[in-house]
């Protein structure tokens, strides 16, 4: 179709991470991947260790329950909700509160539409039926990446000695420079 020097020469070598969860994973991973990706965890043993997560860099004084940090952090406290309720068996081992009840509402659609208004603003904004859990207790269960950049700076420095390489970092809420900003300056990116 294009001429030489118009695309890439083939054939494409394309870095392949594999997000991974138990052995399966880890094996699949070794077998087939270039690298690793787990839930805010580095995994020893890959040159290429990538954790995820969310959470928020905290300004002086600020807590939890501040306007500002429920409203960034209710879209990651509503994915941890929804992975509970597609995932039963990990669902006692996050001890999330007020699943019950939050589990109630999402039961109570219809089952024909659930699915898809379970996705219903995932990862950017906050449904109604999050806001129950979405408060100081629900982020504190979720135990994200939240803290003062001092803080922060030290969860970082701990992933890179247990073999973490990279941070695959997903900002919420509805100031996302501000998110990717301190996470920067938290993370001795950019100058203060």
């Amino acid at each position: 179709l294009h001429p030489p020097g118009y695309v890439a020469a083939r054939p494409l070598n394309i870095p392949i991470v594999i997000a991974v969860a138990g052995e399966k994973g880890l094996a699949v991973a070794r077998k087939l991947g270039d690298g690793v990706m787990a839930p805010k965890i580095g995994i020893p043993g890959f040159a290429w260790s990538v954790a995820a997560g969310g959470g928020t860099v905290l300004d002086e004084g600020e807590s939890l329950d501040s306007p500002r940090v429920l409203e960034t952090l209710g879209p990651l406290v509503g994915m941890y909700y929804h992975f509970a309720y597609e995932r039963p068996e990990v669902s006692a081992a996050l001890a999330l509160p007020n699943v019950a009840a939050w589990k109630a509402q999402v039961d109570a659609l219809p089952e024909e539409s659930r699915h898809i208004e379970l996705h219903g603003q995932h990862m950017v904004g906050i449904p109604d039926r999050d806001r129950i859990v979405v408060n100081a207790e629900g982020i504190a269960s979720i135990k994200s990446w939240t803290g003062s950049r001092d803080q922060l700076r030290r969860v970082f420095a701990e992933l890179e000695e247990n073999g973490t390489t990279e941070v695959y970092y997903e900002p919420s809420g509805s100031d996302l420079r501000r998110e990717i900003t301190a996470w920067a300056e938290a993370a001795n990116l950019v100058a203060r």
